[in-house]
């Protein structure tokens, strides 16, 4: 570890974060929660929940996650949730289910054409977003974040790997495990 990311534990027990890497978390995840929350102004009057723009935008992008459990997967959110939202874009005539062939208890999910203008107005608001974001930041600047990020995400990873190694994923009254499903 680094001088300004490293942990050091006080007597108490209590630990510190140089470089105040918590404080950056929670930005990025500030970041993200008005990203999604910018990015869903357009279409907001029609009636889209932030769940079903996550949905369409998901099946636009990678049309392999056809399923929810592919969706939830991808997106990070629960079944019933992306469930929920799929079943709303159907009665919206947004997008298509039918059971698949090769797992009776899946159904596929395709988007119909009914969905591309609300998918374009989505669009018109991410490159909007993305440009005004990035205003003065250059490209080598964006490639230190890419590269910081890409290290989290390789960390994650091996966190992720020594808790299902360790086998300390147990459940304990009224405390939800902390593994890869919760990281």
């Amino acid at each position: 570890m680094t001088k300004t990311a490293s942990l050091n534990a006080r007597p108490s027990g209590e630990v510190h974060e140089s470089g105040d890497i918590l404080g950056v978390f929670a930005r990025m995840s500030e970041l993200s929660k008005y990203f999604r929350a910018y990015c869903y102004r357009p279409v907001e009057e029609m009636g889209f929940t932030l769940n079903e723009i996550d949905v369409l935008v998901c099946l636009k992008d990678h049309p392999e996650q056809n399923t929810v459990k592919g969706i939830s997967e991808s997106l990070r959110l629960s079944k019933g949730m992306i469930s929920q939202a799929v079943e709303s874009l159907r009665r919206k005539n947004l997008v298509a289910v039918s059971q698949s062939d090769r797992d009776r208890r899946s159904v596929l999910i395709a988007l119909n054409a009914k969905a591309q203008p609300v998918l374009d107005k989505i669009r018109e608001a991410y490159s909007s977003f993305i440009r005004t974001f990035t205003d003065g930041v250059d490209l080598e600047q964006l490639a230190i974040i890419e590269r910081v990020l890409s290290q989290f995400n390789q960390n994650k990873e091996a966190m992720k790997l020594a808790l299902r190694k360790s086998g300390t994923r147990k459940r304990q009254k009224g405390v939800a495990p902390c593994g890869e499903d919760n990281i």
